[in-house]
């Protein structure tokens, strides 16, 4: 399996995989928004992808959808994998509209 690809078919919808994927997290938001241990939601961990062009569309995506169920949770969004292991980001600020309670993480390695 090329992961490359899977996450290229991921981000194009092929088989419609982004669309179940925004499902699944309005389900999940839906399902955790009124429990009180829950403060957040990790959008996608250690993501490959283009930053400008395919994360950060679909961290938009996410939180619209997620925000339309939960409106104060912090949301944690993650620039691509090979940032914790030392390469500069170029993931671009979120507008202004989704970043209120949006947070960036990475995993240091």
């Amino acid at each position: 399996m090329d992961m490359h690809l899977s996450f290229s078919q991921f981000y194009s919808n092929a088989y419609g995989m982004r669309t179940q994927f925004l499902i699944l997290w309005e389900r999940l938001a839906q399902h955790f928004a009124a429990h009180p241990g829950i403060i957040g939601y990790d959008i996608i961990n250690e993501p490959c992808g283009l930053e400008a062009t395919e994360l950060l569309p679909l961290y938009e995506e996410v939180a619209a959808v997620i925000r339309s169920v939960d409106h104060t949770a912090i949301l944690f969004i993650e620039p691509h994998i090979a940032i914790g292991s030392g390469v500069q980001t170029t993931l671009p600020p979120p507008p202004s509209t989704t970043s209120s309670t949006l947070l960036t993480s990475t995993t240091l390695r």
